[in-house]
């Protein structure tokens, strides 16, 4: 006898369930995304998120960040080798989450240098002195890319630097001034507990801080003051911040984990996964600055806030 044929599968049952929530989740991003886009006009703020992504895809952010991380990467080995070996910092760690934990990425990058220091007092003079001149050649090449990335998410020339020497001095004192502070922080914590582990929290306000200063010294339109710069700083500070915290909670493990398993490769992809982060930041820095000077006119930002919309602003919405 032949057999009735099998009714066909709805969305309700369980074998059609994954590609009926896929379909849910594809109409309800796009439904969202319509009704953003729908708003573009009258939400300043929501308009300058499209336009920040806009200028994103136009200048090239995701290579951008990667120019920036690479001149970062190859800063960051000779500035630790030169204190892990001239001044012997973390030269105590026990681990490379101990590490971490003391200065971030830079007790993570200690740790794959740190046998250099068992080696002879004669080698170690050498290697610090060409370690320096490292140090200070890529905090040069540092700097120029940092130039050129602000320069085109602003959409300006790149200047001549009348004084060529000042990238490479903040460039070496905003990372020892990261080191520093790193391990102040650490020791906070060691004294004080809980309340030391909140007041790290405040570091926030001295990275954003920083920040804005490099941001002010690149270049950027030129009726732009540092004021025009706070939103980018803002964003790139509290990113920096909450890297920092993923470095010393969960990717210092990773890391370690990677640098037992392939050496130092492992421990090169690990570093440039965070220089990376942090190129992206500062990339991401400059275009929200940039947007936000155009979208008003070179006035406050807070023009771009809920409420305060008016005809001076330059839209993107189409």
């Amino acid at each position: 006898m032949r057999q009735p044929a099998d009714p066909p599968q709805t969305d309700d049952e369980p074998g059609s369930q994954p590609a009926g929530r896929w379909r849910a989740v594809r109409t309800s991003v796009t439904r969202r995304r319509e009704h953003l886009v729908a708003r573009r006009l009258s939400s300043p703020l929501i308009d300058a998120g499209f336009q920040v992504s806009e200028h994103n895809r136009v200048v090239g952010a995701v290579v951008l960040s990667g120019a920036v991380a690479f001149r970062l990467f190859l800063f960051l080995v000779p500035f630790v080798f030169v204190f892990v070996v001239g001044l012997g910092v973390y030269a105590d760690a026990t681990s490379a989450q101990d590490a971490a934990r003391r200065g971030g990425v830079s007790g993570l990058t200690a740790e794959a240098v740190r046998d250099a220091t068992t080696a002879s007092s004669g080698f170690q003079l050498t290697a610090l002195v060409l370690g320096i001149f490292a140090m200070l050649w890529t905090a040069y090449g540092f700097a120029r890319v940092l130039r050129t990335v602000s320069a085109l998410a602003w959409r300006c020339p790149v200047t001549h630097q009348h004084r060529p020497w000042i990238g490479p001095l903040v460039i070496v004192g905003f990372a020892t001034g990261s080191l520093a502070m790193g391990r102040l922080f650490d020791l906070i914590r060691q004294e004080l507990g809980v309340v030391g582990t909140a007041l790290t929290f405040a570091s926030v306000i001295l990275i954003i801080a920083a920040v804005l200063l490099v941001l002010v010294l690149l270049p950027h339109a030129s009726g732009a003051s540092w004021p025009h710069l706070l939103p980018g700083a803002v964003l790139a500070g509290l990113g920096i911040q909450a890297l920092q915290l993923a470095t010393v909670y969960y990717y210092a493990a990773k890391v370690s984990n990677l640098s037992e398993r392939y050496g130092g490769l492992g421990s090169a992809v690990g570093l440039l996964g965070w220089a990376y982060a942090v190129g992206w930041l500062f990339t991401f820095a400059g275009v929200v600055n940039a947007v936000a000077f155009n979208m008003t006119g070179g006035r406050s930002f807070l023009a771009l806030l809920p409420g305060r919309r008016d005809g001076s602003l330059s839209s993107g919405a189409k």
